[in-house]
């Protein structure tokens, strides 16, 4: 409220004030999610997937490149088939970890994310700075994606000039790998469960006799769940009259 004097100027204000920026961030972060989440749905393909996440997020913040990299299973070579490049040189190709500085990877290696605003100054990388400028990376957000121990594929944010990176796309970036790992271990159970099928159909078809799923429940009904369709020559049934 106003304070007055005895003129009834006003002299100060009594409140209170609330700070809502981390709410904001909040909220603006769920909203990318959400988007995110609505592009990724209809994918099919993990590389449609990754695909589809490094050009979002590579537009969202305006940085030179965003890519994403497979760990091979011995911990040696990273492997980037898709990337977000936007006046930089392309990063696609197959890299040694440790080109890019041991103790860099040891901190990936452990599921913490690397932040580095120069890497002509940072002393993590001045040691392997042509490593990082010969494909335009100046400064780099670099997500690791861990499961079970073990170093799976790396989330990279980078600028081709000096910048200094945000909580907030340190968050966004850490959400956006588990949100591309969750999305790709869909589609491949979702692909192994079709091909699982398609296999079936065709020992169904194939094999002499008939193949069938029945139910005894407790209370004493019968039900068919499956019956192959190899019951239309052995009695004369189609297999959805039978089920």
């Amino acid at each position: 409220f106003i304070v007055r004097d005895h003129a009834g100027n006003p002299v100060r204000v009594v409140g209170t004030t609330t700070d809502i920026s981390d709410r904001k961030i909040t909220e603006k972060l769920q909203q990318y999610l959400l988007e995110l989440n609505d592009s990724i749905r209809l994918a099919t393909e993990p590389e449609e997937i990754i695909q589809i996440v490094v050009n979002q997020l590579g537009t969202h913040y305006g940085v030179s490149l965003c890519c994403y990299g497979a760990v091979d299973p011995v911990q040696e070579y990273a492997t980037i088939t898709c990337e977000f490049c936007r006046g930089s040189i392309s990063a696609i190709g197959r890299y040694h970890l440790n080109s890019f500085g041991p103790a860099i990877i040891q901190t990936l290696k452990r599921g913490i994310t690397v932040v580095i605003d120069d890497v002509t100054t940072d002393p993590r990388t001045t040691p392997y700075q042509p490593g990082f400028t010969t494909i335009g990376m100046r400064s780099i957000l670099c997500v690791p994606l861990v499961k079970q121990g073990q170093l799976m594929a790396l989330l990279i944010l980078s600028h081709s000039q000096p910048y200094v990176w945000s909580s907030e796309e340190i968050t966004l970036m850490e959400e956006s790998i588990d949100r591309i790992w969750l999305a790709i271990e869909k589609v491949r159970a979702e692909k192994a469960l079709r091909q699982s099928e398609a296999q079936f159909q065709r020992l169904a078809t194939n094999v002499p006799g008939v193949i069938f799923r029945y139910l005894l429940h407790p209370n004493g009904t019968e039900e068919m769940l499956y019956i192959s369709p190899s019951c239309r020559s052995l009695f004369e049934l189609e297999p959805e009259t039978v089920q």
